[in-house]
């Protein structure tokens, strides 16, 4: 929903390994700048960042382009390290990769409470959140076939069938728009 085609997937890298406590003011003196120059533009910033490194930390930042933004703006507010850039596709799928990308289990130094880093991710306070649907079934009983409303078609690769923590079970999936893919319900 917040983010299109032609959006930017930055990782940002230091040449020398900072603090944990220097990395976060780092990161968020680099997103209150884009902040502002978005502002600047007549433009909203939304980003989603999630910070990695056993060894070495860094950043991977989605971000939308909003104003038309330029790898020279990213160099002027990013000066600790590398910029690498690669432009966010858009469909579906790449939504799901990177969204099981920003959750996936592996655990780092920064996952610990008592660490600088508290969670996985972040994100601008601006995103539009999803609408969900939720649809109450008899619990011994559903449809074989799913039967999306018209002008929506079930991602089959979404389908999950499975038991909660009570032992009763349940089937997710992902309905997508036909034509648009930035409106799905879970």
């Amino acid at each position: 929903m917040n983010f299109n085609e032609g959006d930017y997937w930055v990782t940002l890298t230091y040449h020398k390994q900072p603090t944990p406590e220097e990395a976060k003011k780092d990161i968020q003196r680099f997103n209150r700048r884009m902040t502002e120059l978005y502002r600047r533009n007549d433009s909203s910033y939304k980003y989603i960042y999630m910070v990695e490194g056993k060894n070495r930390i860094h950043f991977h930042v989605l971000m939308n382009r909003g104003f038309g933004i330029k790898v020279e703006h990213l160099r002027r507010y990013w000066k600790h390290g590398r910029i690498d850039i690669q432009v966010y596709q858009g469909q579906p799928e790449d939504a799901i990769r990177l969204a099981s990308y920003y959750v996936k289990e592996e655990r780092t130094a920064f996952d610990r409470k008592e660490e600088v880093f508290t969670r996985r991710w972040y994100s601008s306070q601006n995103l539009e959140k999803p609408k969900e649907k939720t649809e109450k079934l008899r619990s011994d009983f559903w449809r074989e076939d799913i039967r999306p409303p018209k002008g929506w078609y079930v991602d089959v690769d979404s389908i999950f069938i499975g038991f909660n923590v009570e032992g009763y079970p349940y089937r997710s999936y992902r309905l997508l728009r036909i034509g648009e893919e930035s409106d799905d319900y879970t």
